[in-house]
């Protein structure tokens, strides 16, 4: 195969070019290979070990199956299975142990009926407009500090420390900054080219960034699965801790349904909450959902890594956020169908990053909002989109301009253009007019490609980390049958709801690169 070495061609970004030739990885575009569950592996089916019916759950809708599914999820490990029925349930469900998966006959047959809030459950608290879930997942454990890290440049995959003893590879750590008096990190995190936020909440501004040892170099190096993405710098005292993250938690083939009522209107939400996930999760999956009137659907927050939300759909009245992903990094959401209308679609805040968002669709008409939330949310994807969208976004103006560095958006299918959008270091690849370009080394990218190819960045950069090529058919076609897993999609999920992608719309093969 003969290449053409840093040119690209019609349909072809100048980022990437056919097949990765003119990626940089440690680049404006960045490496969004890690994404999802294990870093991008298909979430497992283990066993089913116990059933809510063991334990006196009764799935008639009427009678109170709380005791039942709190004593079946404390006594199980594995798949605790939910037969077909609605689940009357008046309390929040807490998973704080690894090695759980609830799953249900599917999200037409198996329905967790919720008809009290947050507010009513655990009393008023403005905080449930945007947090808390009535499925509640979260380590009981805290981290240690290992010791202080060396410096190193975005786009190392190796960080020294005092004394890596204890240390294996696969195993989770931290690494913890906090920002100096001249609030270098906050601009660190837009490129240095917008000020950082100064509100209350933000002051000093903090990153902590979970990742995972892919080798124990010697006694004080540690190499990394995946590069840094941001610099580490001494004036923001670095440090290493350990993650002590609960692991293979599981949601699967469920419905969420809450009362079907006015929607309380924006901030004064009384948490009808779904799924709230914070404080030392990682390598956890939620699978073929159904969410109906809810307030939030999958809130996913601080010391959060590697989940992947696959095959969901959101129906009923009004909403404020369909997903709202803060703090967390490296999260795959991939087939989301949206026919219910939210203040924020999607959100991504408070030093979001790393995420990636594909092939969601919505109903005929309906504008969703990538809404970036501000606090710096930076280095998250959006792509092989067939729902119209919008930059419309919201959060405390006192927390900085919306997005961080490069927000990467590509091929979506709506023209994200000025005024819609204020990031720093932004990527716009696809449908946008030919007077807005702006090829800027180090600022804006604004690329008009008509017919972009490839079509799907993630897949893209996974085929090209596993070394074979990948290539779109066309666009993909919202047939109303459900997703469909294209072959080698690598943990995009696959079968369920939601009406998605036509059969064999994406991939049409993966072969070994000719190098």
């Amino acid at each position: 195969m003969i290449w053409l070495v840093g040119v690209a061609l019609a349909g072809e970004s100048q980022l990437w070019g056919s097949q990765g030739e003119l990626w940089e990885s440690a680049g404006r575009l960045p490496d969004f290979t890690t994404a999802g569950y294990q870093g991008g592996e298909p979430p497992p089916s283990p066993e089913v070990t116990a059933s809510v019916m063991d334990f006196g759950a009764v799935g008639d809708g009427v009678t109170d199956d709380t005791a039942a599914f709190k004593a079946a999820i404390l006594a199980t490990t594995g798949a605790l299975e939910i037969p077909a029925g609605r689940y009357l349930i008046t309390d929040v469900l807490e998973i704080q142990q690894s090695d759980l998966v609830l799953r249900g006959a599917g999200p037409q047959s198996t329905i967790l009926v919720y008809p009290q809030s947050l507010a009513d459950i655990r009393g008023e608290a403005v905080q449930w407009s945007w947090n808390g879930g009535l499925i509640w997942i979260s380590s009981p454990e805290s981290g240690a500090q290992l010791g202080t890290v060396a410096s190193a440049v975005r786009g190392d995959r190796e960080i020294s420390i005092g004394d890596t003893s204890g240390l294996s590879a696969g195993d989770l750590v931290e690494l913890r900054m906090s920002d100096d008096e001249a609030r270098s990190l906050g601009w660190h995190l837009h490129n240095d080219q917008e000020e950082p936020g100064d509100c209350d909440y933000q002051v000093p501004l903090t990153l902590n960034w979970p990742v995972r040892i892919a080798e124990v170099v010697d006694g004080s190096t540690l190499r990394l699965v995946q590069p840094l993405r941001t610099d580490i710098r001494q004036e923001w005292t670095p440090t290493l801790w350990t993650f002590p993250a609960i692991t293979e938690v599981g949601v699967e083939s469920l419905a969420f349904e809450f009362p079907e009522i006015d929607y309380a209107g924006h901030l004064n939400e009384p948490g009808y909450n779904a799924i709230f996930v914070r404080d030392g999760v990682a390598d956890a999956w939620f699978r073929d959902l159904l969410f109906i009137n809810s307030d939030n659907g999958l809130l996913v927050d601080r010391g959060v890594k590697n989940v992947s939300a696959l095959n969901l759909e959101f129906q009923g009245r009004k909403g404020h956020h369909g997903f709202n992903i803060a703090f967390s990094a490296d999260g795959l959401y991939s087939d989301i169908h949206y026919a219910q209308d939210h203040m924020h679609s999607i959100t991504v805040d408070h030093r979001a990053n790393g995420n990636v968002f594909q092939r969601v669709s919505a109903e005929p008409e309906q504008v969703l909002e990538l809404d970036h939330h501000r606090d710096s949310p930076f280095e998250n994807l959006f792509t092989a989109f067939t729902a119209e969208v919008n930059f419309v976004n919201g959060g405390n103006f006192c927390a900085g301009i919306p997005g961080g560095a490069r927000t990467t958006t590509w091929g979506l299918p709506t023209p994200l253009i000025p005024p819609y959008w204020d990031h720093a270091q932004v990527n716009l690849v696809g449908n946008i007019t030919d007077d807005q370009e702006s090829l800027t080394d180090d600022q804006e990218w604004l690329e008009p490609v008509q017919d972009l190819q490839p079509r799907n960045l993630y897949l893209a950069q996974r085929a090209y980390a596993q070394g074979e090529e990948y290539w779109d058919t066309g666009v993909a076609q919202d047939t109303g049958d459900g997703p469909v897993d294209p072959e080698g999609c690598g943990g995009c999920g696959g079968g369920g709801i939601g009406g998605l992608w036509a059969a064999g719309a994406l991939l049409l093969l993966a072969r070994r690169r000719e190098l």
